[in-house]
This record gives C-alpha cells, structure tokens and sequence, in this order.
C-alpha cells in the first residue's frame, strides 16, 4: 500500500479540481465602462463644454442639452424668448462652431425645443 503524506495529497487534489472560469462579474462591468462608456461620457461632457463656451451667458440659464440620438442635438429652453434667440444663433454657424470644437460628437442638426429645465 502506497504511504499517502498531506503534501501529497494536496498535490493530488489540487491536480484534480478543475479551473473556474467564471470571471467576477465587476472586473466584466469595469470592462464594459472602460471600453463603452467612460469615452463617449467624455465627449459629451467635451460638447457641453463647448454649448457653455459658445452661448451668451443670458442664453445659458434659460437652456440646456437634453441628448445626443442620431446625430441630433436636442436642447431644451424654458421660454419662447430663449427659443427665438436658439434658433438665430442655429442659423448663423452654432452648429458648425460645435462641430469644430467636438469633432468626436457626430452632430448633424440641432432640435430647440421648449419644455422645463430641471
């Protein structure tokens, strides 16, 4: 009969279990806000940046960016005075100078829209 020593038998049994390959889920979740993401919440706050450097500090406090969907920039104001003012500063090029200072922010049309800024 073959001496069996506790060394031995951890060897044995350490041998014989099989590896998990579960990974735990927060390393999976840290993957995910890493490579998804952490860099478009950096582009977005790189555009609202921008919406605060090219507006009129009166403009500022009566609007705000809602979303980013397909390319359309969607901002609410909260009356139609701010909404009239939005809608020149579009037509004159505040699209465009969004553009330049955000190129990573694909953005084809602003949408100025009234309802309740929070």
């Amino acid at each position: 009969m073959t001496e069996w020593s506790p060394e031995r038998l951890q060897r044995v049994c350490s041998q014989r279990q099989v590896k998990s390959r579960v990974k735990p889920l927060g390393d999976i979740v840290d993957q995910i806000l890493g490579r998804l993401v952490l860099p478009k919440q950096a582009d977005l706050e790189t555009l609202r940046q921008a919406w605060q450097d090219l507006l009129p500090e009166e403009l500022l406090s009566h609007s705000c960016l809602e979303s980013v969907r397909r390319g359309q920039l969607r901002v609410l104001v909260d009356n139609g005075a701010s909404l009239y003012e939005l809608n020149l500063l579009a037509e004159e090029g505040l699209l465009d100078q969004l553009r330049q200072a955000c190129p990573k922010v694909k953005v084809s049309r602003i949408k100025i829209v009234r309802g309740q800024i929070k």
